[in-house]
């Protein structure tokens, strides 16, 4: 007696593909006002370390990269990896 598998889930007779997919941030920018905001209240605070135009600049740039910082998102498939629309996808 074997094992029917036309009874058995799809998950169960597929590949399982782990799938990253990267996208833009959406949530967590700053507008340029509020980066302004912050970049004067830590320079207030921390005025010692911020004492050059440069270090203020770097630190306004470092504050952008952060608002534009790309996430990833892993999604679970079950996929028939012998078929033909696996591969075209």
């Amino acid at each position: 007696m074997g094992i029917n598998y036309n009874t058995l889930p799809e998950m169960f007779k597929k590949g399982t593909v782990l799938r990253r997919d990267s996208r833009a941030k959406k949530e967590g920018g700053l507008t340029a006002e509020e980066i302004d905001r912050v970049v004067q209240e830590r320079v207030a605070k921390e005025g010692d370390k911020y004492d050059s135009e440069e270090k203020v600049r770097k630190l306004r740039e470092k504050m952008q990269k952060q608002g534009n910082r790309r996430v990833s998102e892993v999604t679970v498939g079950h996929q028939d990896m012998i078929g033909e629309s696996f591969w075209q996808e």
